[in-house]
Formats: C-alpha cells, structure tokens, sequence
C-alpha cells in the first residue's frame, strides 16, 4: 500500500474524528443501536493498522506511535460493544487524540535534531 498524504495532515485526523464521533453519538443515542461504536470501531481500527503498515513501509517516525495508539482505541471500543468495559465514549477518542498528539510531537523534535521526519533503525 502507498502512502495516502491526506491521512498525513492534522486537518483531515481532526475533521474525520468529529465526524465519526458525531455519527457515533447520534446512532447510539437517536437511534438506540451500537452501530455508532462500529463505526468507531472500524475507523480507529483501520487507521492504526495504515499507521503500522506505513511504518513498517517508510519509517515515517509519528506512525510508530499512532499506529499502536490507534489500535488501541480500537481495542477499547471492542470492550464496549461486547459489554465487557463500558467506558463510555471519551476514552478511546482521547487514547485516539493522545496518540496522534504524542507522536506527532516527538516527530516534530525528531525533525528538529535530525532534520528527518522518517526514524531510522
């Protein structure tokens, strides 16, 4: 798989995360199912493991990070669904929010003291 550039940007993170928990919100509260969650469930899920595999593929330092991050939301939301660890909705968007923070950070000062985005073994 090639690197999607848009998956890359803060704007496109901020603007699909409201959005799936917009859709998240109004499916479990309006419509009483946990159709919500599964979208949750799908979009975190989906995103860590691009973030893995474009980590494993380019080295792209954030996504060393984001990727067991975002799995980890995922992970969180599966509790939920299943009923095991109702936690309600805030936890895996802010694992989700922390991950995205914490390795674009260190990125960034990766990139200051290397001059390099991309981390090498």
């Amino acid at each position: 798989m090639r690197r999607i550039a848009l998956l890359h940007t803060w704007w496109f993170a901020i603007i699909s995360v409201l959005l799936v928990l917009g859709l998240d919100v109004v499916l479990n509260l309006f419509i009483h199912t946990e159709a919500g969650d599964l979208v949750a469930l799908v979009y975190f899920g989906l995103y860590g493991l691009y973030c893995l595999q474009n980590y494993f593929r380019c080295r792209e330092y954030h996504c060393m990070i984001t990727g067991p991050g975002f799995l980890l939301a995922a992970i969180l939301m599966v509790l939920r669904v299943t009923g095991l660890f109702d936690h309600g909705y805030g936890l895996p968007y802010l694992i989700f929010a922390l991950a995205a923070i914490t390795g674009h950070g260190l990125e960034w000062l990766h990139w200051k003291r290397t001059g390099s985005r991309f981390h090498t073994a």
